[in-house]
């Protein structure tokens, strides 16, 4: 069973009413302390994992306490592009998620990353094309709205996109021994336009989301 993380409420309700509307049908179901979706026939659930790296890695390590036959979990969620050739409306697959506002003062050492797991990312990668991309995405609890800092951001860590809650599912999914994948859908350029292009585009990001998770599921299948 496939577990999908959404950060926010309003992003799994987009992805939920995407799914729906393209057939599949979910049942509610309650997991201790959180309530979620239940789609048997694809054997995935869908739950809201919270905003922030630390409130999404407390959601995912107690719902990998409530349920046993978790086989990979999914974050699946909003984000911004740090670069141009990445627009709304695509997506980006985490070949890793890096720490950007992990800031070591007293020693020099690179910030914390953590690696898609391998057959998660096969998979996505059979779905690659010129509106998904591949490559590290950014974590950390900022939002970020001025380009001077999406440059400094995207130059320490070579990523395409920036959001926030990838790196606490990581370390959730490390600790529990359980397959991790970022997927991000982009809404925004990480500049002051951001805050008004999020609203702007988030349906369009978490329909592509939708599709990429109904084919993802195909090929899982």
């Amino acid at each position: 069973m496939l577990l999908v993380l959404t950060p926010l409420s309003k992003e799994k309700d987009l992805l939920c009413a995407a799914l729906t509307e393209a057939g599949w049908h979910g049942q509610i179901e309650k997991n201790g302390f959180l309530t979620g979706i239940l789609f048997k026939q694809q054997a995935i659930r869908l739950y809201v994992g919270g905003h922030g790296k630390t409130q999404f890695a407390l959601h995912t390590q107690h719902l990998l306490h409530h349920l046993s036959n978790v086989t990979g979990v999914l974050c699946i969620g909003a984000a911004g592009s740090l670069t141009k050739s990445v627009n709304p409306g695509d997506l980006v697959i985490g070949e890793k998620t890096i720490e950007h506002d992990f800031n070591l003062k007293f020693v020099k050492r690179a910030p914390p990353e953590f690696l898609a797991d391998s057959v998660l990312l096969k998979k996505a990668l059979h779905l690659k094309s010129n509106t998904v991309h591949t490559g590290t995405i950014a974590s950390g609890d900022e939002d970020v709205i001025d380009s001077s800092r999406s440059q400094e951001i995207a130059a320490k860590t070579q990523a395409l996109a920036v959001a926030w809650e990838g790196a606490g599912g990581a370390r959730a999914c490390s600790f529990y021994g359980i397959p991790f994948l970022e997927v991000r859908a982009i809404t925004d350029f990480a500049n002051k336009a951001a805050p008004s292009d999020f609203n702007l585009h988030l349906k369009t990001g978490m329909t592509s989301a939708a599709h990429f998770l109904q084919r993802f599921v195909q090929i899982s299948l």
